[in-house]
């Protein structure tokens, strides 16, 4: 869905179904025969399995098969143990081996070449100051686009403009998604480097049932004359 070798950026609210989003575009990438990473920050393992699950993808068959993998990453107090399963767990204020980790998930991956999906990176502001998270953003970017891609999310209500531009300014493409007084949500690709892009607000929506056929996926209605992902 996104090109390879890129970092994505996608900044959105709190509100704007940024973690449906997340597993959406982990789904296609599965389907599409790619390895994925999962890097969840704030957001329990369990909640991205059932996720997956509304797009027609089974985690753990694809976790027990070599084809996904997650990272937890958690406060201190919060880690425990794995109980076996294809995952790991990192301190979230522990950045060096949450990068370690990375490298060591990317090459249990069957494959090598693999997508890397960050929910989200909101959380790791609570931690660390903007220097180190840029600094370590700009080195996940590096390895990951070593391997294939990396698309990380970002809540912008959240976070001042400064925190986010620190962000912004170290990846390869930004993507904004907002949500209006109904709850329809809108997407915007801002730039990616190396392609052409008008921004404009396009709707998403989820699709459920017959039109969907096995699972659900998101409708992106990007113009009369584009195809829709």
């Amino acid at each position: 869905m996104f090109p390879a070798r890129h970092s994505i950026l996608i900044a959105g609210s709190s509100t704007a179904g940024l973690v449906e989003f997340s597993c959406y575009l982990a789904s296609t990438y599965l389907q599409s025969d790619q390895r994925v990473l999962f890097i969840a920050a704030d957001v329990p393992i369990d909640q991205l399995r059932g996720q997956f699950a509304r797009f027609d993808i089974d985690a753990s068959e694809r976790e027990d098969d070599g084809e996904l993998a997650f990272i937890e990453c958690v406060s201190a107090a919060a880690q425990g143990d794995s109980g076996g399963e294809p995952k790991r767990t990192c301190d979230m204020k522990d950045l060096e081996t949450l990068l370690r980790t990375t490298d060591e998930m990317l090459s249990s991956l069957d494959e090598s070449f693999a997508r890397i999906v960050l929910y989200s990176v909101t959380p790791m502001f609570m931690y660390h100051d903007q220097d180190s998270l840029s600094i370590f953003f700009e080195t996940l970017s590096l390895k990951a686009k070593r391997y294939g891609s990396l698309t990380a999310v970002i809540h912008n209500d959240v976070l001042t403009e400064t925190q986010v531009g620190c962000i912004e300014a170290v990846v390869d493409g930004v993507i904004d998604v907002r949500v209006d007084a109904d709850f329809r949500r809108y997407v915007m690709i801002k730039c990616i480097e190396g392609l052409t892009v008008k921004p404009a607000w396009v709707p998403i929506e989820a699709i459920k049932g017959e039109e969907a056929g096995a699972g659900a996926f998101l409708k992106w209605r990007r113009g009369a004359s584009d195809d829709a992902d």
